[in-house]
């Protein structure tokens, strides 16, 4: 029995294995905004090359690339964007969360909805007053303007368990002195990843083995 202590730990190990960090503009995180659900609006993007642009790929390119300079506005009120995470975020120690907005002239104000499966947490208000956040970063196409962040705690924002995605509401009718200028969404919690069964079945079949083995010797 001593001999399958090690395996049956290395599984163990496996299934609570943390995500690799990403590191955007010098902060490390276990999972991002990596692919666009949904959406409702008018929006437009800028794709940090220069012009403007309200196509479907463009936007979703916009918001779920890891450029943080790429981003999307709101330009009719109610426009929202439906963002999944890489992975689940869960409520941890600090900031579980940050959203990070191209522009520090204007506050960024925009809603957040947390869904945890198809459970959903109740719409926050959220702003980012004007110039506050400034990671130190400028856009190389608008390079007058910053690139500002906000560290937001999900504890107190009602999600009901893991998040998978978000609802972001960026929109009010203009793209310049109050709708949330969006380009990237960070997490630094997340949930553990299960072992898929197939990777059970391997290390119950070793374990299986050595017992065999003992057996025999």
């Amino acid at each position: 029995m001593k001999r399958t202590l090690p395996a049956l730990f290395g599984l163990a190990l496996l299934s609570a294995q943390p995500a690799s960090a990403l590191s955007v503009l010098g902060k490390d995180f276990a999972a991002y905004g990596n692919r666009l659900v949904g959406s409702g609006g008018t929006l437009n993007t800028d794709l940090g090359v220069g012009g403007w642009s309200g196509n479907p790929g463009d936007i979703a390119n916009a918001v779920t690339d890891t450029n943080p300079a790429t981003f999307v506005v709101g330009l009719s009120p109610g426009s929202y964007v439906d963002v999944g995470l890489s992975q689940a975020a869960v409520n941890g120690a600090g900031a579980d969360l940050e959203f990070f907005f191209v522009g520090g002239k204007y506050p960024h104000n925009f809603t957040l909805e947390l869904f945890s499966g198809a459970n959903s947490s109740p719409v926050a208000s959220m702003s980012l007053a004007a110039g506050a956040g400034y990671t130190g970063f400028v856009t190389s196409t608008h390079t007058n303007e910053g690139i500002f962040s906000l560290p937001v705690d999900i504890s107190g924002l009602g999600a009901n368990g893991p998040v998978d995605n978000l609802r972001v509401g960026i929109g009010d009718g203009t793209d310049t002195n109050n709708s949330a200028v969006l380009s990237f969404v960070g997490a630094y919690h997340v949930a553990a990843v299960p072992v898929p069964a197939a990777v059970w079945m391997f290390g119950a079949g070793l374990i299986g083995l050595v017992g065999i083995a003992r057996r025999r010797s």
